[in-house]
């Protein structure tokens, strides 16, 4: 064999591998552009935004002459050009809206989920020419599809004969699928936000439905407690012996008790009402809590005493001040005595404690911790979880017994947490406690 020969065989192969070369370069090139355009797609949860950046980036990674998506109304048949890239003299048409009807062997296709190429004369009557493009063009359409169903499309063109590379087609491809991708996020990202918009505006209408409720309520409540009062005194000044009528007396204690429960009762509501919309500022003072605990359990201790119940204190003189709203923890203890109060039968004791907890690292800043202690009643784990739960209240054997309507503990729970505090319930024995953690110094 000649030298010739062999010259010419290794210039074929030689040109053989410059050619799988550039191929190869080729491929890495389209792989490259769509982890970019990939990229850049998923970043966003604004539909708008998608879009404009899928044409932009596909008309300038594949030097078209312009690229547009459109968006299906298929109840109607229309395709609307939503966002477009233009480049060179191609007419823009964004925002037209163009009837699916009017373009038959591109729209039956791209509803069955597969794309259209091919290169057209400016009058060729098999497509419509919508960019007025004088001379010959190319045009590649391909659907955007999301659960089967197809959502809109891409259409690149091309002036010119020359048509579109099946590595461009397969980049096209690719990016309407991550599009489609990217707007079903988009889509559920909005549902989701229109959504959190509306359970917001409706938490606002309660909050203010509840509040004005309340205040109209509570002003008459108050003014028949007032009047049961100045009845109970009317009738001492004219000479009525209530214990002499234990029919009125019983009935004036009955007005008394349920207006006091009702104002109780529509106090919880504004109070719930006014933490959850977080308008108010704590108002911190520094206390000594051995004096203060003493003074809020002074009136319980006269109550406890009518029930034949027993009121133990156990608050060490040494535990450092406490900074915090004294408001808010003078309801917490009032409430929670309270329920004490209410459970416990006669002959129980009612154990109030407090000592100075440290925790473990990194929550190294020591806390008070107060104790709340009651026999009579045993919860399981799940009663002491769901406690503190709005409306919630603990099954009784004797229904009636216990008045409310499950908003004290809740109420409770959401002014710990105002405070910085956290609180937590547990049964054993036949007993509940309530254990209440405050941190030395609260802040807004």
């Amino acid at each position: 064999m000649s030298l010739a020969i062999y010259l010419n065989i290794l210039d074929e192969v030689l040109r053989q591998f410059k050619y799988s070369q550039d191929e190869l370069q080729r491929a890495y090139g389209f792989g490259n552009r769509l982890q970019s355009i990939a990229d850049k797609v998923r970043d966003s949860l604004d539909e708008s935004q998608i879009l404009q950046t899928a044409v932009q980036e596909l008309a300038i990674g594949l030097g078209v002459d312009s690229c547009d998506t459109g968006i299906y109304d298929l109840q109607h048949g229309t395709s609307t050009v939503a966002y477009e890239y233009v480049a060179g003299q191609v007419l823009p048409v964004q925002g037209l809206v163009v009837s699916m009807l009017d373009y038959p062997e591109v729209y039956s296709q791209l509803l069955q989920g597969q794309y259209v190429h091919g290169c057209w004369y400016p009058l060729d009557q098999k497509i419509h020419n919508v960019r007025r493009i004088s001379g010959h063009f190319a045009a590649l359409v391909h659907p955007i599809i999301d659960n089967q169903q197809v959502i809109g499309d891409l259409w690149l063109y091309r002036v010119g004969a020359e048509g579109f590379e099946p590595e461009e087609i397969w980049l096209v491809q690719q990016v309407a699928t991550q599009c489609a991708i990217a707007i079903r996020q988009a889509r559920l990202y909005q549902a989701a936000q229109a959504q959190v918009t509306e359970l917001a505006r409706l938490n606002r209408l309660k909050d203010d439905f509840l509040t004005t409720i309340s205040h109209e309520l509570r002003t008459p409540i108050a003014t028949i407690a007032t009047a049961v009062q100045m009845l109970e005194l009317e009738l001492q000044r004219i000479g009525v012996e209530l214990a002499a009528n234990p029919g009125l007396q019983f009935y004036l204690t009955v007005l008394q008790q349920e207006s006091q429960q009702a104002i109780i009762l529509i106090d919880n509501l504004l109070a719930l009402t006014r933490i959850e919309s977080e308008t108010e500022p704590l108002v911190l003072t520094t206390i000594d809590p051995h004096i203060w605990v003493a003074d809020v359990l002074e009136p319980f201790a006269d109550y406890a005493n009518s029930q034949k119940q027993q009121l133990e204190l156990d608050i060490p003189t040494d535990l450092p001040p406490l900074t915090t709203d004294v408001a808010d923890l003078e309801r917490i203890l009032t409430e929670l005595l309270t329920n004490a109060c209410k459970y416990t039968l006669a002959g129980g004791t009612i154990t109030v404690s407090a000592a100075l907890w440290n925790p473990s690292p990194p929550n190294s800043a020591p806390m008070l911790d107060l104790t709340i202690c009651n026999p009579g009643i045993s919860l399981s784990a799940d009663e002491c979880e769901r406690i503190f739960d709005q409306f919630y209240r603990v099954p009784s054997s004797a229904p009636g017994k216990h008045q409310g309507i499950g908003l004290g503990l809740a109420l409770v729970k959401k002014l710990t947490t105002r405070l910085g505090a956290t609180i937590e319930a547990k049964s054993s024995a036949d007993h509940l406690v309530f254990r209440l953690r405050l941190p030395l110094t609260a802040s807004n």
